[in-house]
């Protein structure tokens, strides 16, 4: 994610990263990131996001609410 955000993502664009996971180890990404201006997004279960994580981020978007359609095997 970081490595990729120097080459691909720009601030004056409004760029965001997404990252899809829950553990408080990425936070030292999740700094980086917002020190540059960057906007982060954290996708995950709330109950398995770090709620530092959770608070720290730009956007937090639970995948709560949409458990069902995510783990439904197509008929």
């Amino acid at each position: 994610m970081l490595d990729d955000s120097y080459g691909h993502m720009k601030p004056d664009r409004g760029d965001t990263a997404v990252l899809v996971a829950g553990d408080a180890d990425y936070m030292p990404s999740v700094r980086s990131l917002q020190e540059r201006n960057l906007k982060v997004r954290v996708v995950f279960s709330k109950h398995a996001t770090s709620h530092e994580l959770r608070e720290s981020a730009d956007n937090f978007t639970p995948l709560d609410p949409f458990f069902d359609q995510l783990t439904l095997a197509p008929m």
